[in-house]
Parts: C-alpha cells; sequence; structure tokens
C-alpha cells in the first residue's frame, strides 16, 4: 500500500504507472486512479477457478499499457508476462530455513505446505528479478530459487508515512498506575496464517491469569470466517476464557493506527517473518513489543522489545506480565523503539531508490 501511495503521488515526467489491484485496495487508496490506468481484478490468478479469466484480463492490460517493467507486490504473479518481471518476494515459507514453523503443522498440513511451497516456488522462478527486504531473505531466495544474488534488490522496510508520530499517535494506554485496575489492552495484528503461531493464545491467557493478571483483552484481526480463529475461541470457551478475546476482524491502516495508539502492548508470537511493518510501526506509536525470541525479531528490534520462547505460552505470559506491570520496563522498550527506528529509512528514501532501481533493470541494455 505504501509504495502504491507513493507512485501515485510521484511527479516524474519520464515515468508512467499502471495498476493492476484488487477491489479492497482500490477502496483503501485515498487518490483515484485514471481509468486508462487501471484494471481492477475481482479474482485472484492464484484462485484455479478463476485462473483463465484473472490471466487473460492482465495480459490483455499488459498488451494496452506497453511496460517496461512489471513490478509485482503479489507475488508470485502467476502470470507469465511479455516484458521483464521483479517480483517482491517476501513468504517466509518459501525463502527462508524456518524449522519451527514447519515443526507445528501437521503432518497433513506439512504436506499441504510443501505442495503449495513448490508450485509458487516454480512460478516465482518465472521471474526476471526479484525485490526482498533483509539479506537473509536475498540470500534464501538465490538458493531456493537458483538466482544470482546480483537480481535480488535488498529494500529495508519502512514506515508508512501515515504513521506520524505528532499527527496520529498519542501515548499508548500502558501506564499501570493503577496497578492493575485499568483494562490492558493487548494488540495482536496478524492475519490468518500459521506461522503467526495465535494458537498460543488461550493458554499465553490462562498462564497470565494464573500470574495474578485479571483484567486485560487481547484484540485479534482475523477474519470472522477463520478457521484459527474458530479453533483459537473454541479452546478459549473451553478454558472459559474467552471473554478476554475480542475480534477486530481486518483493519484498515487508519484503524490499525487508533488501535496501536490505545493499547498496552503489542503481542507478536510469530515463528517466521521476513520483515514485519508491525514492529516499527508499534515503535512509531509508543507501545512496547512482546515477541518471539528469534532471530528475525531481534536483527529489527534488537533492544525494543520483550522476548519469549514461542513454543511456551509461561514463557510468553511472563514477558507480557512485566511489560504490563512494570512502567520503567515498559517505557525503556518505547524509548529503545524509537532509537532503533531512527535507523530505518523514511518511506521517500525507500521508494525512491527502489524507482530508480526498477528504472535502470528496465533498461534492455542492463
Amino acid at each position: 500500500m505504501s509504495f502504491l501511495e507513493y507512485s501515485l503521488a510521484h511527479n516524474a515526467s519520464d515515468i508512467d504507472f499502471f495498476y493492476c489491484l484488487s477491489p479492497f485496495v482500490v477502496r483503501s487508496l485515498h487518490t483515484v486512479i485514471p481509468p486508462d490506468r487501471l484494471i481492477v481484478l475481482h479474482h485472484s490468478p492464484a484462485n484455479p477457478f478463476s485462473f483463465l479469466c484473472s490471466y487473460l484480463s492482465i495480459l490483455k492490460f499488459e498488451r494496452t499499457a506497453c511496460p517496461d517493467i512489471v513490478y509485482s507486490i503479489g507475488f508470485p504473479s502467476y502470470v507469465l508476462f511479455k516484458s521483464r518481471e521483479v517480483g517482491r518476494y517476501t513468504n517466509p515459507w518459501e525463502i527462508l530455513d524456518i524449522p519451527l514453523a514447519w515443526n507445528s503443522l501437521s503432518t497433513a498440513d506439512k504436506l499441504i505446505r510443501f505442495l503449495k511451497t513448490w508450485c509458487r516456488r516454480l512460478w516465482a522462478k518465472t521471474a526476471t528479478y526479484y525485490e526482498t527486504q533483509t539479506h537473509s531473505a536475498r540470500d534464501g531466495i538465490s538458493a531456493f530459487l537458483g538466482v544470482d544474488k546480483s537480481r535480488i534488490y535488498v529494500s529495508p522496510n519502512s514506515l508508512n508515512s501515515r504513521f506520524n508520530l505528532t499527527k496520529h499517535c498519542t501515548p499508548s494506554v500502558h501506564s499501570n498506575s493503577d496497578s492493575g485496575k485499568s483494562e490492558f489492552r493487548i494488540f495482536c495484528l496478524a492475519a490468518d496464517h500459521p506461522h503467526k503461531n495465535l494458537t498460543i493464545l488461550p493458554q499465553t491467557a490462562l498462564s497470565l491469569v494464573e500470574l495474578g493478571c485479571q483484567s486485560f483483552t487481547f484484540f485479534l484481526t482475523l477474519p470472522p470466517t477463520s478457521l484459527m480463529l474458530k479453533r483459537l475461541l473454541r479452546e478459549a470457551y473451553d478454558l472459559n476464557l474467552d471473554h478476554y478475546f475480542v475480534n477486530l476482524g481486518p483493519l484498515d491502516l487508519d484503524s490499525c493506527l487508533f488501535y496501536y495508539s490505545n493499547s498496552s502492548a503489542v503481542f507478536l508470537p510469530s515463528l517466521a517473518e521476513v520483515f514485519s511493518a508491525t514492529y516499527i510501526e508499534a515503535m512509531s506509536c509508543g507501545v512496547p513489543i512482546v515477541t518471539s525470541d528469534l532471530e528475525f525479531a531481534r536483527d529489527i528490534c534488537q533492544q525494543a522489545a520483550a522476548y519469549f520462547d514461542p513454543t511456551s505460552p509461561r514463557s510468553a505470559a511472563s514477558a507480557l506480565f512485566n511489560v504490563l506491570y512494570d512502567e520503567v520496563y515498559s517505557s525503556s522498550l518505547v524509548q529503545y523503539g524509537y532509537a532503533q527506528l531512527s535507523g530505518f529509512p523514511d518511506t521517500a528514501t525507500k521508494h525512491n531508490s527502489l524507482i530508480d532501481w526498477l528504472v535502470n533493470i528496465s533498461n534492455p541494455l542492463n
């Protein structure tokens, strides 16, 4: 979304952008795209039942636009373009070695994930260039796809321009001066993916209660039809803990800003990430982060997070309890977050560098 908004505001006279977007993305944009530069796809090319219709629509649009290069933010695109394609590759299952995430799956889910990964990597190999967010991800793309590293551009994540600390974010609700009498709001911003490890939440809630924390709520952002959500709430109900959970459903960016700035902590128990924007978004809003003690998290957060063993609900609850009840510790995490955030590029720098690279590789001589 950030790149889309930036490209729409880009004023370079020698660059023309054309867009192939879903209805949800179009509705979320604050800018109207001219009809001759936009095609709205109501079905993904990844859907086997609508594949042909979407595929042909995209190719027709490519013939009309005649692009020098295709930049696929949703990757793989499942389309064989005539133009050079750049794939923005950030799926940890396909480009990283993540044994904890794989071990968390059932045998049937492992087989399904293996087949899906094999298929997606096959389509991913059709791209000419790749963009990713970390050097470890670049190394994984090179190893798993057999791609020379010179064809892979590393573009660190940046904070969306709407996350302006002075305009949007107020001090978060993590003041513990009432000794736990006020409700702690724990924000779990995550999609319905197994590697997000949200199934740890009911047992984490139980451990929090056992530690003496009675007034808290986990705010989830899962689709109402999510099987993971149903499983999670069923276990919470069986433990008589369902009143500790509220599902908000998928949120747009403005709603995310609101819940960040009104949360006591951001909780990410993920088993695998390339670069979750949630970390730097939480830092910008002054919310303490509680997350998995894994390499990807420490690389991004360093001292700006409380860490726990993502396979242990008791460890997760202990880390949360310390953040919720120790105001000095919580505030130190926030201050470390502000400092850590300064090391990431701003939106303009990141996107200008990416556009320069796209222009450079679109030259037929390169």
